[in-house]
This record gives C-alpha cells, sequence and structure tokens, in this order.
C-alpha cells in the first residue's frame, strides 16, 4: 500500500512505497528502500570513481541540497579530468514550478551541446 505525504518518507518501509505530487505537477512514487539508502550514499565517493567528463548543474537558491554554490563546488574536487560547473538561477528544480523556460531555453540546449563536445 503506497503512503504519501512528507512523514510517510520517514516512516515508509523498505517494502513499501511512497508517492509524492512534484512542483510541475507530476507524481513520483518512490520505494521505501530509496529512503533508507539515500543517507548512506556519498555522492563525493560516487563523483570520485566515475572515469567519464562531469558536468554539475546547480541553482543558488537551492533549498534541498546546500549550500551553493559551495557544494557544488566541492563536488569537483573530488575527480581529475574533464570537468565544470553550470550555475542556473533558480531552486532545485530549476523553476519548473512556475516555468517551462529556463529548462527549454537554457538547461537543456546547453546540456546536449556539453554532451556533443564531452561524450
Amino acid at each position: 500500500m503506497a503512503k504519501t505525504g512528507t512523514l510517510a518518507y520517514l516512516a515508509t518501509g523498505k517494502d513499501e512505497t511512497s508517492t509524492a505530487d512534484l512542483s510541475w505537477g507530476g507524481r513520483t512514487t518512490l520505494n521505501g528502500g530509496f529512503f533508507h539508502e539515500l543517507p548512506l550514499m556519498s555522492a563525493a565517493g560516487a563523483i570520485a570513481s566515475y572515469p567519464g567528463p562531469l558536468r554539475v548543474i546547480m541553482g543558488p537558491k537551492e533549498t534541498i541540497v546546500t549550500p551553493q554554490p559551495i557544494s557544488g563546488n566541492q563536488l569537483l574536487q573530488y575527480r581529475e579530468g574533464t570537468k565544470d560547473l553550470m550555475v542556473l538561477e533558480p531552486d532545485h528544480d530549476f523553476g519548473a514550478g512556475t516555468s517551462t523556460g529556463l529548462a527549454e531555453k537554457e538547461l537543456a540546449p546547453e546540456t546536449v551541446e556539453w554532451f556533443r563536445i564531452n561524450l
């Protein structure tokens, strides 16, 4: 049985699911294992072992992964090779809760171009 709501995330058992509304109108359902494993994950550890080119994209109004841009810059220090930091003005979902303009006009085209050059 799916649970909903912020507190349900913390109470979700590993075999249960939790459903949440997304800021841009969609919904997502995550397995309880996600919430139990998330605190054990290390972005720096994953980045350090990733062999390919790396782009970190963040916004200074980020409220979930903070502080920014400090955290974004620190992640780049965990690896050698091709890497860069893309700073966009909006928050965690790149303003998708209020407009798709940034994603369509800046985030997607610049990311595609970065992929074209680096991958």
